[in-house]
């Protein structure tokens, strides 16, 4: 299947389909297992799944989003934590891999405002707000 024939989608923390995600993780995710409750607690919040599907509405790839508060020298900053990125097994090769990150990116910078502790979704900005400054 040709990578133009993959449709990138968004879902919302209460959108995300769960039991689907959960699966497609359990096939292809090749480190660590998440639970169903894990992927509950995850998107339980502000949260974001972006994910490539094929015509048929099967995953193909994931990126997982989600803000939590972080506590620095007595302060609350909110924080934009990525989980997981998956790519189907038989389709790991750059021709997917990038222009789903491209996209991931876009999507982050469109919903989200926030500092981000995820190296493969965010790249340092070149004016960085107050909290990023304290943070990075």
């Amino acid at each position: 299947m040709e990578k133009n024939k993959f449709k990138f989608k968004s879902y919302s923390g209460e959108e995300v389909p769960l039991d689907k995600l959960h699966n497609f993780l359990k096939e292809n995710y090749l480190t660590t297992q998440y639970s169903r409750e894990y992927l509950e607690w995850f998107f339980s919040g502000e949260s974001s799944l972006c994910a490539r599907e094929d015509d048929d509405g099967n995953l193909v790839a994931v990126a997982m989003a989600s803000v939590f508060p972080l506590f620095f020298m007595g302060k609350e900053y909110p924080i934009l934590h990525a989980g997981p990125i998956c790519v189907k097994k038989d389709l790991r090769r750059k021709a997917v891999i990038l222009p789903f990150l491209a996209e991931v990116e876009d999507h982050k910078d469109k919903t989200y405002s926030y500092p981000s502790f995820a190296n493969a979704l965010s790249g340092f900005k070149a004016n960085p707000s107050p909290a990023q400054k304290i943070l990075f």
